[in-house]
């Protein structure tokens, strides 16, 4: 049975991916099923984060998290003021790496539609959605894409 298993880290990336794909009709009705899936994952995920950052955040006298303005690269960017980043970054890279999992079952149909990878015409489109600053990117996603062939 076909399922997906994305850490949370590779949501985004792989949302991208999935949208770059060329296909119309069915293909495209199914493929747009599991990308509003993967949008729900990806906004669980945003949330959690913003959650973690404000629970390890120093609290001003109110008892809100306390924010700093920090310039990069010539933007400036609010972010919180975390107290413990050692302990912030150990559980930031626990959330990161927490599993997603597309129930194979429940989008049984979906996953069946799209294409495998194996196709020649798939082959073709990975050669075509490889970008040069985005090498470890485009093979993530190549990868999660394959496991739904599996």
């Amino acid at each position: 049975m076909r399922e997906l298993k994305l850490q949370n880290v590779e949501l985004e990336p792989f949302h991208g991916f999935l949208l770059n794909l060329k296909l119309k009709g069915r293909q495209n009705r199914h493929r747009m099923r599991i990308i509003k899936e993967l949008e729900g994952a990806i906004e669980t995920f945003q949330k959690d984060m913003r959650t973690l950052a404000e629970d390890f955040a120093l609290k001003d006298e109110d008892g809100k998290p306390v924010v700093i303005r920090e310039e990069r690269d010539g933007q400036h960017v609010d972010t919180y003021d975390i107290e413990d980043q050692q302990q912030f970054a150990h559980e930031r890279k626990l959330l990161q790496e927490e599993e997603f999992v597309l129930d194979g079952e429940k989008y049984k149909e979906e996953l069946n539609t799209l294409p495998c990878h194996q196709d020649q015409n798939q082959e073709n489109h990975h050669r075509q959605t490889h970008y040069p600053n985005q090498h470890q990117t485009h093979n993530l996603c190549k990868q999660a894409y394959c496991q739904m062939c599996e």
